[in-house]
């Protein structure tokens, strides 16, 4: 009986394994098909403005501003960490994600709060299209998982309103 039991554990170690190492495949592709699609995406952009200039023309004739810094405040509502709202700040610079940054304060624990940024949470999304970006499949950080949901959805909510921003 005790053979078995050892059996069985060593099988779920094994499968634990095994869905870790796919997860990290599935994200390795995601992130590659992100990358080649913005490679994509900047091969078709022509830029008409001077550069000292603030705004830039696309392909399609749209004229948007060069950077922007969205704060998602207000933007997600209902969506809370553990310790209530963690809004973000979005950097969108010719359509591609700059930085994405905590806004504080917030009433997030510190000590968990710091997880997002030691685990790479707020680097998630740097060099993607705005609109790859709003829909990427980006982990919570375990151990800060509500802090972490609360920032993804607000990441989200920006990225999704930088989209509408440059239509």
């Amino acid at each position: 009986m005790k053979a078995a039991n050892f059996v069985n554990v060593l099988l779920a170690l094994a499968l634990v394994i095994l869905c870790i190492e796919l997860r990290a495949a599935r994200r390795a592709l995601a992130e590659s098909a992100a990358r080649e699609s913005h490679a994509e995406a900047a091969a078709d952009t022509v830029v008409s403005a001077p550069a000292e200039s603030a705004e830039s023309s696309s392909a399609a004739g749209h004229t948007c501003p060069a950077s922007v810094t969205i704060d998602s405040t207000g933007l997600a509502p209902g969506v809370t960490g553990f310790g209530g709202p963690v809004p973000v700040l979005v950097e969108v610079k010719d359509g591609v994600v700059a930085r994405v940054s905590p806004k504080l304060p917030n009433d997030e624990t510190p000590s968990f709060f710091d997880r997002l940024g030691e685990a790479g949470l707020w680097k998630a999304w740097d060099g993607l299209p705005v609109e790859v970006a709003a829909t990427a499949r980006v982990d919570a950080v375990a151990s800060a998982t509500y802090s972490s949901e609360a920032a993804i959805a607000n990441v989200r909510a920006a990225l999704e309103a930088a989209a509408k921003a440059e239509k």
